[in-house]
């Protein structure tokens, strides 16, 4: 897949430009996780805690082009209120599995005076498991838009805002673990999301930061499916809202 190789030569050139004088920092953080599916006659609400552990390269320059990488990985099970597959308007409770991780690689202009304007591409992949036979996994490929302020990692207040938006989704539902005779792959709509930190950094090593991330998906394409040979309808992922909002410490060396 072309962007998986995109990202890679992005990484490599970035370590080999930088790990020299590099700037690494890890984290580790909790996690308020949302999952809304426009569904009817019930919405699927997904809500609960998360953990995230994080690390990150910076490729320290006082002015000009330089990149970064960011990682961060995530686990933990969340409530979900919802309804029944084969039974829309009967209601069910529950908990979701979820665990994942995102890998972004970054292409900065450094303005000068902590100022960052970024631009990334990367790959979050994660499964969303709801009982012991039905879970869905998921590989996103993104863009990401935005400012940083502190980003060259001084003392004092941090954050950052921007866009982000899928450039490559794709959905593996296991329909056949749930009984149906095909498992065709969906394909989740597109569409922008906004992404937000705000923190701050205590003696240029260690810093406490809040953040919003996440994405918003439309619905997917519609598949036809059968169960024993006979027709059962179509098969579609609904549109979702999802987004985190979280709290971590970080370290930097």
């Amino acid at each position: 897949m072309r962007a998986w190789r995109i990202l890679a030569v992005v990484l490599l050139f970035g370590f080999s430009a930088g790990c020299a004088r590099a700037q690494f920092a890890v984290s580790a953080g909790l996690e308020y996780f949302s999952w809304t599916e426009d569904t009817n006659p019930i919405n699927v609400r997904e809500r609960g805690p998360l953990f995230a552990l994080g690390l990150a390269f910076t490729q320290p320059k006082e002015k000009g082009f330089l990149f970064a990488y960011r990682g961060r990985f995530y686990a933990g099970e969340v409530d979900y209120d919802g309804a029944y597959l084969d039974a829309p308007s009967v209601p069910v409770t529950g908990t979701t599995k979820y665990a994942g991780t995102a890998q972004e690689g970054q292409l900065r202009y450094r303005l000068g005076y902590g100022l960052d304007v970024l631009g990334g591409l990367g790959v979050d992949l994660w499964q969303r498991k709801l009982s012991d036979i039905q879970k869905e996994d998921y590989r996103i490929v993104y863009a990401r838009l935005g400012v940083e302020g502190n980003a060259a990692g001084g003392k004092g207040w941090l954050g950052g805002a921007g866009l982000k938006y899928p450039l490559w989704t794709r959905e593996n539902a296991h329909l056949t673990d749930i009984g149906f005779d095909q498992n065709p792959e969906l394909k989740p709509g597109k569409d922008i999301s906004v992404f937000g930190q705000l923190g701050y950094r205590f003696e240029q090593k260690w810093a406490i930061i809040a953040y919003l991330d996440g994405f918003r998906f439309k619905q997917s394409n519609q598949v036809a499916v059968s169960a024993g040979g006979v027709p059962q309808g179509v098969v579609y992922q609904p549109g979702v809202d999802m987004y985190v909002v979280g709290l971590k410490l970080e370290r930097s060396f």
